[in-house]
Order: C-alpha cells, then structure tokens, then sequence
C-alpha cells in the first residue's frame, strides 16, 4: 500500500482536481496530463503532472478510478460512518 503524504495534523493532503487531458503518443503509449490546484483552494494556482502510459497501465488506472467512483456513489450502510 502506498505512503500517503500527510499535512502536519496527520491529514491525507489533497488538491481539487482542476482538468485533465490524455493523448497517445508515436500511437505506442498513452500521455496523461492532470492538472491540480496547488492549494485546497479549487480556485488556487495550478500545476501540472504529465505522465506517460502503457496500454495496460492506462486500463488498469481506467478500472480503478471506476471502482472508486462506484464505491463514492454507494451509500453506506445504515449505522456505518462515511469518511
């Protein structure tokens, strides 16, 4: 499992998602661009992390992220906390 970054409180640190774009690249590879804000402000400055893909990386990646948006969209059980 992967080590989180962490603020000074111990809190997972997080920036907004502010776009992204994806390109293939000499058609052998996949190029994926996210761009974030720098701060937890959505409105704050913006950087950028540019990032090359195998096919197999791109779909697992695309599998993941459907996972975690179908997990987002299921409400938890009744008595149980979400985070």
């Amino acid at each position: 499992m992967a080590v989180w970054d962490r603020d000074e409180g111990g809190l997972i640190m997080l920036r907004p998602l502010a776009g992204y774009e994806t390109a293939v690249v000499a058609e052998s590879a996949g190029a994926l661009r996210i761009e974030h804000s720098t701060t937890p402000d959505p409105a704050g400055p913006r950087d950028a992390l540019q990032l090359i893909l195998t096919s197999a990386q791109a779909k697992t990646l695309a599998g993941a992220l459907l996972r975690m948006a179908e997990q987002i969209e299921r409400p938890a059980p009744p008595g149980v906390l979400a985070n």
